[in-house]
């Protein structure tokens, strides 16, 4: 299962994520219909501030393994706190597979048995 951030308030970041699920064609979370069940806007409201460990556990219980950051989708002055974040999380729970100048992929590691 995928995520893709930043997550927002607008429906483009979800359509634009679900057609970039035709290129992987992998479950995803993001998803849009015109409607938008509370379920829906409460893990979007907790993603807002990916990483941190809330955000981390909600895609571990939604059952996602990889996460794709858009650097692009950030607004200039909100990519260098999530920059520092995602450095912050590297092997505490995401683990860099890929990156380049406009994206990131991370796969999510699973919570060790011993809490850490």
């Amino acid at each position: 299962v995928v995520a893709e951030m930043p997550v927002g308030t607008k429906a483009r970041f979800q359509t634009t994520y679900m057609l970039h699920s035709t290129a992987h064609w992998r479950r995803t979370v993001a998803g849009y219909g015109g409607i938008r069940p509370p379920l829906n806007e409460a893990v979007n409201a907790e993603l807002r501030s990916f990483p941190d460990e809330r955000s981390l556990e909600r895609l571990r219980t939604l059952g996602v393994t990889h996460v794709i950051v858009h650097i692009a989708f950030y607004a200039p002055d909100d990519w260098p706190p999530v920059e520092q974040r995602l450095r912050t999380f590297e092997n505490q729970g995401l683990v860099l597979q890929y990156a380049d100048a406009t994206a990131r992929v991370y796969a999510i590691a699973a919570r060790s048995r011993s809490g850490g």
